[in-house]
């Protein structure tokens, strides 16, 4: 049995935004700060954040949780946390358009892998 996965996971979030008003605000006013991350699957440094037009790209580089049956629990399950801090303009509504996950996973006969991804808004 393989003692780990190795896995490259890349996220693809795209944010539909909406003003509630009928001006049309594109989203050069809508500003990005820099993507705050942590948990068990990504420590610090281990991930690469882009964004371009309403995609933000998020590459995990060291996502490898272990297949070995008498590994600890913390060991087989791996997490990530991704903090995405947007500021947009009074009235603007957003929201996940489109969540895309890409990656690869070496398992033996027998072995099965889950991901699972949850989302939700905080803040003001």
């Amino acid at each position: 049995m393989l003692p780990n996965i190795p896995t490259l996971i890349i996220a693809t979030l795209t944010f539909l935004t909406s003003p509630s008003t009928a001006e049309d605000v594109g989203t050069s006013q809508v500003l990005l700060n820099p993507v705050t991350y942590g948990g068990s699957g990504c420590p610090q440094g281990s991930l690469d954040v882009t964004y371009t037009d309403n995609n933000l790209y998020a590459d995990f580089h060291t996502f490898n949780p272990s297949t070995d049956p008498g590994a600890p629990i913390t060991a087989q399950r791996k997490n990530c946390q991704l903090n995405i801090d947007l500021q947009y303009p009074v009235g603007v509504q957003y929201a996940p358009g489109t969540v895309t996950f890409k990656g690869h996973a070496d398992l033996s006969e027998g072995v099965t892998a889950t991901l699972k991804a949850t989302w939700y808004f905080s803040g003001g």
